[in-house]
């Protein structure tokens, strides 16, 4: 089937297409079963937060790992490094051997390895303090990377369809976190649709997973239900805390020249 999805941000009207098997299935991702790791936040109706992150200098120790995984990713020598080099110009430092989806895929995979456990405990112990609950990075049952990251370009594809994590069944009883690393901006940061949370599966209809959104295939599945998105927009030193419950997504960069790259984890509890 294919549909046209009516979708606003901030205000902003978006309209998508929408191509995929419609979905049956309303067993996945209720919280009325599941582990609501928002139970007892204040925030617990909206479905996110943005809150203050970690240490300033463990922040600053992240994006210099980031910096230099990106390098390496890119330019196949040292001698091949620009002195200028920044995140959020990702974009101008790609030609046309370079392949956006690799590079990515390398940066995810080599960056498990070098943050250093300190620096990913303290994330844990940071999320656990948010949330009043003691929670862990690592899958309580499936082996997974426990780190993400997110890159897009202006003007370019690389965002996910509105969906919901838990649509994913390893994904269910989680709480997820974006914090803003290079380029997130109003025009770029993450999409959230406040309170989908808490929606029954029977009212929002979805594809199977494999969607094809303005004609480029993805692996989740996407919502086929028209949305009222905001962009929370965490600022330096600051994380977006969301129920993976919740829909999100569409995180369209419409900054002309900036890439935004962004960190993003899943926990569950301890």
């Amino acid at each position: 089937m294919k549909t046209q999805l009516s979708l606003t941000i901030d205000g902003e009207q978006h309209v998508a297409s929408v191509e995929g098997e419609m979905s049956n299935d309303k067993s996945e991702g209720s919280l009325a079963t599941d582990d609501d790791l928002t139970s007892g936040c204040e925030w617990s109706n909206a479905g996110y937060v943005v809150a203050p992150f970690i240490s300033e200098n463990s922040m600053n120790l992240l994006l210099d790992s980031i910096r230099q995984v990106a390098l390496e990713a890119i330019y196949p020598s040292k001698l091949d490094y620009p002195d200028d080099f920044e995140l959020e110009r990702y974009h101008q430092y790609l030609s046309e051997n370079n392949d956006h989806a690799k590079i990515v895929a390398e940066i995810r995979s080599t960056l498990q390895h070098r943050l250093p456990e300190t620096l990913l405990g303290e994330i844990d112990e940071t999320i656990s303090r948010i949330l009043n609950v003691e929670v862990s990075s690592i899958h309580p049952w499936k082996e997974r990377e426990r780190v993400q990251i997110r890159v897009v370009r202006p003007g370019r594809q690389d965002y996910n369809p509105p969906h919901r994590d838990v649509w994913l069944p390893h994904l269910r009883n989680g709480i997820n976190i974006y914090v803003p690393l290079a380029g997130s901006t109003r025009k770029s940061s993450l999409p959230v649709a406040p309170g989908s949370h808490l929606w029954t599966e029977d009212g929002d209809k979805r594809t199977m997973q494999g969607s094809v959104l303005n004609g480029i295939k993805f692996s989740v599945p996407s919502s086929l239900s028209d949305l009222e998105m905001v962009r929370p927009n965490p600022g330096a030193y600051e994380v977006l805390v969301f129920s993976p419950y919740m829909l999100h997504g569409y995180a369209l960069n419409l900054e002309e020249d900036k890439t935004r790259i962004s960190l993003e984890m899943r926990f569950w509890r301890k």
